[in-house]
This record gives structure tokens, C-alpha cells and sequence, in this order.
């Protein structure tokens, strides 16, 4: 596994800086950071790369597109010149390297600025499985991008920056760090710039309101924990950078999650509220997912000793052009890396539009990209259906068959997910297997998945991890596309003989770290003035159950407006789970006091306000009736912002293998004190052998929401409290 802690860079004759890391354990093993490039035609040696432009008599005119593919690669002279840097830094004589491990996670991202546009744009792929990370990119042109890239790839030198995300086990440094979100700050930050709704239906729009509006909003923070003695300068700034990263890779992560459970055609009702607020801890020497990422910017045509007119076009009429990529595993039976639960034997994919006749073709291990290009036709525009087969390699399993109408999107990627491929990780390598009084003799995992669609029959399995084997996979093929979460619990035993057992928990990762259950967190207290108001001060009380054994715990504040934030430290197992009361006065100048009442929340910030208060949804899941093939129930909330409707929080899911707390509160927002709160809720029954039944609720203002036994069945009436 690599170490951060020994690295070193080289510097080829380009220019170009290469970095190297040695491995945890075997100081002869190193593993270089391969560099982005043009993909090569093997039959010509030339750059896959063309520019065509349009020539018409309408709006189009001088628009086009760019399809290009690129790959990671360490040419035969940096692996000689890192050698020979090893041999004088490190002293080892003949250095053996290994490449990165693929990773599906593993993203190529192009960014250009057109000046039509108010902002960068980013365009991502997601590579195909092999060594090299191909990528074949195809990015529509406004008429001011085509003048930039014309012109970045026909001078003597490019300007379109290529940057690859790669991702791998590391063992950290002597640098701990903590990332936290606050989805009120952002939400907030929302509002104020009325961000456009739209952009959280486009990936490349997506990724730039993460890295950009979000960076800005503060919402995202990072704090470094460096050890005694610190270790050099580069490394902590290093670990600052994949903090960041890391940072924006579990936002992004988040919203897509959020946005799977809204439908495709509405990404205007996604709001960064939908993302809960989550805190993560990176401990020093602790094994995580590193992300590196090497950047490199494209050169030009000429650059490469080749014309530019032999790359560009243009053309009399606009061209319809769709882009499908693979994500998938293809390795043969014979392959080491062959895995029968996710490897794919071929994707059969089909493109209906009026023009294109040469519309099906078969993917598999030497085609994993393919751009369909043929004549625009006004009468269906950009639309066009898409329909796909997933064959797979496991006797018996039938294929998958998917079919898509009315899509617009210049690319499409086949992926795990899509592919009805169901792989995830737990890796309890960090967790300490070896004190008798504080190690843990094993771990159980408890897994559960659902197919929504109500055609399946859900994974539920059992999986162990302990001292000698600590890692294990869930593996499953579905018959249908999976973009759904998943839930896990897992059940801790420790080595005096105690066991305990977390919450259940979602995700949509493929990879989860089993680390210690007991976290160190800190909750934001934070007193806000707002105009017209003076406060003197305010007294609050806030108490949460922590430690291992959820001992009951309260802290007595005093807020201040000189000192409007106040950190409490809070030590418990799944911070990002633990619920926090709080009650108080506040102290205001010429007007009488204003009480705080008992509120409940699950944020790692509380807002001290006298205009706005937190309101909080509780959910009693109690009287479900888990029969009939019943595999699964959410709920789905939107309150009114004014006249428009915000869906906050993540849903409750509620399975029968999950044990829950009848009162549970999942989520909750800020409203002004002088007005009732108002919102509309959503349960959904799904089965595992009819379609999913749906019960709408509109206009709810009660703190309480008492899911039914069935659709059929009313609720228990309850007496609902404000607050």
C-alpha cells in the first residue's frame, strides 16, 4: 500500500513534474502517478482527436463538437529517470514498481471557459477499466467555444487542461484531518444566489456548482491535525489538497444519491438542503482512500508534428452525435482479475433516431466507446431512444434489458450501477485487531437492498470481518438497473467480550471503512443577530447521549454576540447519527426575553435565533406491518418556502430488518417564530412482488408523522406537539 509519507517527484525534460510513492511495507516497491494524454490510433500513431464545425444558416452556425479520447501512461524514460531518483534518495538499488489499482470511481475531467458562458465548464467521463484509463470524450461547442478550442489545437502550444481523478489505498501520514458540511450554510448560500435550479439535472453543471458555489458558501471546512513532530511542509500542504478533494468527492457523492431519489426529468426540485449535514475524521497513519490528481494540458496539433486540417471539419449540416462509454468490468474467465458477480461478458447498445441506420453496435473488452454520428432531424431534435443488453458471464443469470425514450444527453456511460452490478467493500484494516482489552475480535456486517421496482427480492446478507481476514465484498447481479441505496449494520465485538451495535446506516459507496465506532466530533453552536434586534446574551442548554454506552450528556452555554460561535466537542459512536436537544432564553435589549422551547435535531450546527426556529419532523415507524412481501417504506418530505416547495432532509427508510427507534427525527427546518410551519409528506410501500403502493399527505403542520401499518390501513391518531 502506498505511504504518503515516502514520495518523491522528478522533473522530465517537457517540464512535466512526476510523483512517486514507496510503499508502506516492501521499501523496494514504489508506484509512479501516471500522466493524462491523447489516446494514440494504433494503425496511424496519431492522436484520436476531431474537431468539426458547422455551417449553416441558422442559430448553429459556427457551433460543432469535439470528440477526443485520452489515457493515463508512464513512458519508458520516467520510469528510467524515477529510477535513478530513487537509487540516489531512497538508496534502493533496483526499485520494482506496480501500477495504481483500477478503481470504477476513477473520473477524466476537461476544462475549457467559453466566453458565452458565466462560468468554466466541466466535462467528465468516466473512463473505461483498463490499465490506461481511456476516456473518450465528446463535448458540444457553442460557436465562442469552437473558436477556443480551434485555437488551442492548431497553435504551437494547447491550453485545454486534462486532469485525471484516480483513487487509492493509502496509509496517511503523521497528519490527521477532519471535513465537515453544513447543508444550512449552503442552503442558505442558495438563496442568496439563486442559483439555477437546472444545473443539478447536468453533471458538468453539477461539478461546478460544487466546486464553486459551495467552496464560496463556506459551507465545506477543513481542519488539520498535525502530529509532534510535525512532518515536512510539502506533505501537510499535500494532505490539505486531498482534504479539499476529498471534501468535494463526498458532497458531490451525496447529491447524486439525493438526486436518484427524485425523477430524472425534475432536477429543478433538487435543493442542497436534501444533503444532510455530515462531519468525517481522518486519524494520523490510519489506512484511506487517496485521490490523486495529475493534470496536464493537451498540446496542440502542430506540437505533436501534425497539421491541424487533418483533425478539423466542417460540415454543410448540423450533426446528431451521441457518445456511449463502458464502465463496466469486462475481464474474461481466464483473467486473475475475473470476478463472476461483475464481470460482463458484452453490452449490446441500440440508438433510435430517424437518421442513424448503422444504430446497434456490441461493446465488450476491445470496444468500450463508440461516437454515433448521423444527419440533424428537425422534427426530433436531440431526443432520440436508447435501449441496452447486459450480458453477463454467470451461468443462468439472464440479461439485463434497459431501454431509455426522449434522452438528450451527448453521453452516455454504462456503469456498475446501470449495469445492474452490485459490488461494495468493507475494509476493516484501520480498526485495532490486536489489544486484548480494546481490540475487537470481529466485526458482522448485517446488508440490505431493495430493487424499488418491486421485482426483485432484496439482498439481505450476513458478511464477517475479524484479524485475519480483514476485508470483505457483497456481491450481487440484478436483473435491473440498481440506483437505489443500500443500508448496513454492524455489530462490533470486542475482545473482553462486550458486544455493540451501531444504527443502521445508507449509503451508496462502494467502498466503507470500518473504523472505531467512537468518534470525536464538535457541535457549532451559532448565535445569530439579525437587524432590529440587540441580544445581551443567551443561556442554552443542550444535551445528546454519547460514549459508547449513550450516557446522557448536558452542557449549560452562554452565548455572546462578541463571540457569536461556540464549539462543544462531542465524543460518541456515529456522530453523524447523534441527536441533539436544546432548550434556552434569549436576552434582548428593550424587548422581553425570548424562549427558546425544547427542540430536537440532527445537525452538527444549531442556529440560536430570535426570528427563526428550528422545527423538527419525528417519524414513529412503529406500526408498520411487515407482511405481504413487504420489503420496504420511506418517507419523503417537502415543506413550502413561501410558494415554493423545498424537499429537506433524506428520507426515512424503514426496512424489516432494521432495528429502529419508534420515534426517530430525520430531519427538520428553520422557519420564522411567527409562522406555522407547513409541509407535505409522501409514504411509499414497495414490495418485492407488485408495484409499490403511495399515501400523499398535504398541508401537515403537526411535529409528528405516524406511518400506517398498511396503504389501506389509517393511522393511529396522536396527539401532535409544536416545537
Amino acid at each position: 500500500m502506498l505511504s504518503i509519507s515516502r514520495q518523491g517527484t522528478w522533473i522530465d525534460p517537457s517540464g512535466y513534474t512526476w510523483s512517486f510513492y514507496g510503499d508502506d511495507v516492501d521499501r523496494s516497491v514504489f508506484t509512479i502517478i501516471p500522466r493524462p494524454e491523447f489516446a494514440t490510433d494504433p494503425v496511424t500513431g496519431k492522436p484520436i482527436f476531431a474537431l468539426v464545425e458547422f455551417e449553416t444558416s441558422d442559430g448553429g452556425n459556427g457551433s460543432g463538437y469535439c470528440a477526443l479520447q485520452t489515457r493515463t501512461n508512464v513512458p519508458e524514460e520516467a520510469i528510467l529517470g524515477i529510477t535513478s531518483e530513487i537509487q540516489f534518495r531512497f538508496g534502493v538499488q533496483q526499485p520494482r514498481f506496480v501500477t495504481l489499482s483500477l478503481n470504477p470511481a476513477t473520473r477524466a475531467v476537461i476544462e475549457y471557459v467559453d466566453p458565452e458562458l458565466a462560468v468554466p465548464v466541466l466535462v467528465e467521463i468516466a473512463p473505461s477499466r483498463t490499465d490506461q484509463n481511456s476516456a473518450a470524450f465528446l463535448i458540444p461547442l457553442t460557436r465562442g467555444g469552437m473558436q477556443q478550442f480551434k485555437g488551442a489545437f492548431s497553435g504551437q502550444s494547447g491550453s485545454v487542461p486534462i486532469s485525471y481523478w484516480l483513487y487509492t489505498d493509502v496509509r496517511l501520514p503523521d497528519v490527521g484531518a477532519t471535513v465537515t458540511f453544513d447543508s444550512v450554510v449552503a442552503e442558505q448560500y442558495e438563496r442568496s444566489e439563486q442559483i439555477d435550479k437546472n444545473i443539478w439535472g447536468e453533471v458538468t453543471r453539477r461539478q461546478v456548482a460544487i466546486a464553486h458555489y459551495f467552496s464560496r458558501s463556506q459551507a465545506g471546512t477543513i481542519e488539520l491535525h498535525v502530529g509532534d513532530p510535525p512532518p515536512p511542509v510539502e506533505i501537510v500542504e499535500q494532505m490539505r489538497r486531498w482534504a479539499e478533494n476529498t471534501l468535494e468527492d463526498l458532497v458531490e457523492l451525496a447529491v447524486d444519491s439525493a438526486l436518484s431519489r427524485i425523477p430524472p426529468d425534475r432536477p429543478d426540485a433538487f435543493t442542497i438542503s436534501m444533503v444532510s449535514s455530515f462531519r468525517r475524521e481522518y486519524m494520523q497513519g490510519q489506512i484511506a482512500q487517496w485521490v490523486f490528481v495529475p493534470t496536464d494540458t493537451l498540446p496542440s496539433m502542430p506540437a505533436l508534428g501534425f497539421s491541424f486540417d487533418e483533425f478539423f471539419t466542417r460540415v454543410k449540416a448540423r450533426q446528431f452525435t451521441v457518445n456511449v462509454t463502458m464502465n463496466v468490468s469486462f475481464e474474461p474467465p481466464e483473467s486473475d482479475a475475473f470476478v463472476e458477480e461483475e464481470s460482463i461478458a458484452s453490452v449490446e447498445v441500440t440508438i433510435r433516431y430517424p437518421t442513424l441506420f448503422d444504430n446497434t453496435l456490441r461493446f465488450d473488452a476491445l470496444t468500450q466507446s463508440h461516437l454515433f454520428v448521423a444527419p440533424w432531424d428537425e422534427g426530433a431534435g436531440g431526443r432520440y431512444t436508447l435501449e441496452y443488453t447486459v450480458n453477463y458471464h454467470k451461468p443462468g443469470q439472464p440479461p439485463l434489458r434497459v431501454r431509455f425514450e426522449n434522452l438528450e444527453q451527448s453521453v452516455f456511460t454504462v456503469t456498475p450501477a446501470s449495469a445492474g452490478v452490485i459490488s461494495v467493500e468493507f475494509d476493516g484494516r484501520n480498526l485495532d485487531w490486536v489489544d486484548p482489552d480494546s481490540g475487537y475480535s470481529g466485526v458482522e456486517i448485517a446488508f440490505f437492498f431493495i430493487d424499488l421496482s418491486g421485482d426483485n427480492q432484496p439482498v439481505t446478507q450476513i458478511a464477517r470481518i475479524d484479524r485475519e481476514a480483514p476485508r470483505t465484498t457483497i456481491r450481487s447481479l440484478f436483473s435491473l438497473p440498481i440506483f437505489n441505496d443500500y443500508s448496513y449494520t454492524l455489530t462490533y465485538f470486542m475482545n473482553d467480550g462486550t458486544t455493540f451495535t451501531l444504527d443502521a446506516r445508507r449509503s451508496n459507496a462502494a467502498r466503507i471503512f470500518v473504523n472505531n465506532p467512537l468518534q470525536s466530533s464538535t457541535l457549532f453552536v451559532v448565535l445569530q443577530q439579525p437587524p432590529g434586534f440587540t441580544i445581551l446574551q443567551a443561556p442554552i442548554r443542550v444535551s445528546w447521549l454519547s460514549g459508547l454506552s449513550h450516557d446522557p450528556v448536558s452542557k449549560n452555554l452562554t452565548l455572546l454576540p462578541s463571540k457569536p460561535v461556540t464549539p462543544v466537542p462531542v465524543n460518541a459512536v456515529s456522530t453523524s447519527q447523534v441527536l441533539f436537544s436544546y432548550q434556552g432564553t434569549i436576552l434582548l435589549q428593550n424587548l422581553p426575553p425570548k424562549t427558546i422551547v425544547l427542540a430536537t435535531t440532527p445537525n452538527m450546527q444549531i442556529v440560536i435565533s430570535p426570528v427563526m426556529i428550528w422545527f423538527g419532523i419525528q417519524i414513529d415507524a412503529s406500526l408498520i406491518d411487515w407482511v405481504d412481501n413487504l420489503g420496504l417504506v420511506k418517507i419523503d418530505l417537502t415543506y413550502m418556502d413561501g410558494t415554493v416547495p423545498r424537499i429537506f432532509g433524506s428520507p426515512l427508510w424503514a426496512a424489516p430488518d432494521e432495528q429502529k427507534d419508534p420515534l426517530l427525527v430525520v430531519a427538520g427546518f428553520y422557519v420564522r417564530g411567527d409562522v406555522t410551519p407547513t409541509y407535505d409528506y409522501t409514504i411509499t410501500w414497495s414490495y418485492t412482488d407488485k408495484p409499490a403502493e403511495t399515501r400523499t399527505v398535504l398541508g401537515a403542520t403537526g411535529a409528528t408523522v405516524v406511518i400506517p401499518a398498511r396503504p389501506d390501513v389509517a393511522a393511529a391518531p396522536r396527539v401532535e406537539s409544536y416545537g
